[in-house]
């Protein structure tokens, strides 16, 4: 016997359900994507082809905004590092001054002197060991020992340990990095000599470590530590060895990427959020929502082609186009902001205090101090000048009582000049620049009254009188006996028991003076 729902299952009209053209779709997850141009790519071609609507497409794009925002770093965001790993300029001085000067240093410490051609020698014989440089020596006879350690970048990799890039290899003073060493031994020799040579006095087992910091660091591209019997764990700072390096460039700080505008407000202490949107340099506006559409085309490793080709180029000159007006607008809306609130009585007077004394830290570490107490040291092509922490917090205390004025100017991009009212000399500016990815970077830059606090130091120009002082021992030693030229490259002298430096009056090296002793054919007798 059938059961009564059958009959009824069989006399009835049944209503056939539409079959779906498409199987269920998952909505996409910003959390799935591994960059943010990724997501915006993947996004674009699900909104194109119906997959997801244009208000779900709004949604999930600004939840990928806020999810790669917060992973942000004012220094080196999301694009500058892909950037850095992946089209850095070949040969870029800027990351060779880093390997130049962390080698001279090691050097230096090693042997209590070092120049150009000890720190070519020195460079050269990496090569075997390069890209990841990890040298200990073995502990000396005063108890200590030198650790060196850094990561040569595909950028310069092929440069570095090429002779041609050297001027007294090629005889060429236009050589690639002409002059470079020189720069990187005079540093050493100039500004760290003392702290060297404490090293070797101060009775401990010392274990100094120089290594490069360089794009993972912040502001600090290369720093010294020393550990020793009873140091805090990892070592302590060597004092004045947090080294920020330049080559030929003048900015001390940058704001960029998707959130710049916030990182404006926390650099001068304003609430820029306002100007921002009304600029269209926020999410909601069809100005960013436009910028970033043209970006995902040519930004990023996987465009890297694309970018290059003329069609690139040309989105690349669309979003400039596009984003000029807007970031003027902004940087026109900082001015005013500024300069009305400096007008305000004593509210006034304090921001503009807050506002000199944050661009005074940011000289040094670019996020206001976190990296301790950093040396601004620039490469140029006569010598290098240096802003040291002392002669920071002097141009802290001077900018304390600058009457500050803002003013707007736009060149080929916008500007924003700090000028002290009583002298009309500029303090330091902003001004705002875009690469052929569309990069959003606005550079802080030093003003002609930076020069007021640096200190030039030339090639040819020798260390301090009381600093190249050689050891007691020299004031003791016999006469002269004979004269050779050093494998370092360096004329010496015989004095008694030691060969003598005849460019610096120090005493040679371990390796040198074994390479002299027993070499008696290179030697040429000095009457006494």
């Amino acid at each position: 016997m059938k059961p009564w729902f059958e009959k009824e299952l069989a006399e009835a009209d049944i209503l056939k359900f539409p079959d779906p053209k498409a199987k269920v779709i998952r909505m996409p997850s910003v959390q799935s994507y591994p960059d943010f141009i990724t997501g915006v790519t993947d996004l674009q071609a699900k909104q194109k082809d119906g997959t997801i609507s244009q208000e779900t497409y709004d949604k999930l794009y600004a939840d990928l905004i806020h999810r790669f925002m917060k992973k942000e770093s004012f220094d080196t965001p999301w694009y500058l590092r892909e950037s850095i790993l992946t089209e850095a300029q070949a040969g870029d001085r800027g990351e060779a001054s880093e390997v130049f000067t962390a080698c001279a240093l090691h050097i230096g410490f090693k042997n209590k002197i070092v120049d150009k051609n000890m720190l070519y020698s020195f460079i050269m014989s990496l090569k075997p060991s390069s890209p990841n440089i990890e040298i200990q020596t073995k502990r000396n006879s005063n108890k200590d020992s030198f650790h060196l350690k850094f990561m040569v970048s595909k950028a310069i990799l092929d440069w570095i340990f090429n002779k041609k890039n050297y001027e007294f290899e090629t005889n060429n003073p236009k050589a690639h990095y002409a002059g470079m060493l020189d720069t990187a031994s005079l540093i050493v020799m100039r500004e760290y000599l003392p702290v060297i040579e404490e090293i070797y006095v101060n009775h401990r087992e010392d274990d100094v470590n120089i290594s490069i910091v360089g794009k993972g660091g912040g502001s600090i591209d290369v720093k010294g530590s020393v550990s020793y019997p009873g140091s805090p764990e990892g070592g302590e700072p060597i004092k004045d060895m947090q080294l920020s390096l330049k080559v030929g460039r003048t900015h001390f700080d940058q704001r960029s990427g998707l959130d710049f505008a916030n990182s404006f407000g926390e650099a001068l202490g304003i609430d820029t959020k306002s100007l921002a949107k009304a600029a269209g340099l926020t999410p909601e506006t069809s100005t960013w929502k436009k910028y970033l559409k043209l970006r995902g085309q040519v930004a990023g490793k996987s465009n890297r082609n694309f970018r290059k080709s003329p069609k690139g180029e040309k989105v690349s000159q669309q979003i400039k186009a596009l984003m000029v007006a807007p970031i003027s607008k902004f940087y026109k809306g900082i001015a005013t902001k500024l300069n009305g609130m400096m007008k305000s009585g004593n509210a006034g007077e304090k921001k503009e205090r807050d506002i000199m004394a944050n661009a005074a830290a940011t000289i040094t570490t670019g996020v206001f101090r976190k990296e301790g107490r950093v040396s601004l040291l620039n490469f140029s092509d006569d010598g290098y000048d240096v802003l040291d922490p002392n002669s920071i917090d002097k141009l802290s205390s001077a900018m304390a009582t600058s009457d500050l004025i803002v003013q707007f100017e736009q060149k080929d991009r916008p500007y924003l000049n700090f000028i002290d009212s009583k002298d009309g000399r500029k303090w330091f500016h902003i001004r705002n620049a875009m690469d052929s990815q569309g990069t959003i970077r606005n550079f802080f830059e030093q003003g002609d009254k930076f020069k007021d606090f640096k200190r030039k130091v030339a090639h040819g120009s020798k260390p301090d009188q009381q600093k190249t002082q050689p050891p007691t021992q020299q004031s003791q030693t016999k006469p002269q006996q004979a004269q050779a030229r050093g494998n370092d490259g360096d004329m010496y002298r015989h004095h008694g028991a030691q060969w003598i430096n005849d460019r610096t009056g120090r005493i040679a090296t371990r390796d040198v003076a074994s390479h002299l002793d027993q070499n008696k054919h290179l030697q040429t007798p000095i009457p006494a």
